[in-house]
């Protein structure tokens, strides 16, 4: 069973597709994933919760060309999650983005890649390796 043709933000240009029995997400579209709340106990009248939000179906991610920034608490939580396709046009990895992905071992990043925010990686027991792009500082 998928769930097809859910927006990430206001604008529309981004959405998503979930398979619920293989437990991989594919996001395509163009622009920025919007910032998320870090916790959806705590209301920030700006921000809206993560679709993705300590979601344990979530074995992988697949972010499509055109994509250049992944927002705030987007994946945090998803304890499942085990690897991370990124495209080219990805610019910027938000804070605590990924955060507490604790099967996450695999994450290739691109050498567009520009900033890497705050606790993007945090909680990542298992992502013991992070190939950096060529003249990433």
């Amino acid at each position: 069973m998928c769930i097809q043709g859910w927006y990430l933000g206001d604008s529309k240009t981004i959405y998503y597709d979930k398979n619920f029995e293989t437990g991989a997400l594919s996001i395509k579209g163009y622009g920025e994933i919007q910032d998320f709340q870090d916790d959806p106990d705590l209301r920030d009248p700006d921000l809206v919760d993560s679709p993705f939000y300590k979601d344990k179906s979530i074995k992988s991610v697949y972010v499509g060309e055109g994509i250049t920034k992944i927002g705030k608490y987007t994946f945090y939580g998803c304890s499942n999650l085990e690897c991370v396709s990124l495209p080219q046009s990805l610019r910027v990895i938000g804070d605590i983005s990924l955060a507490y992905c604790t099967n996450l071992s695999q994450i290739k990043l691109s050498g567009n890649i520009e900033t890497i925010c705050y606790g993007a990686f945090s909680g990542c027991k298992n992502l013991n390796k992070l190939n950096l792009p060529d003249g990433f500082s």
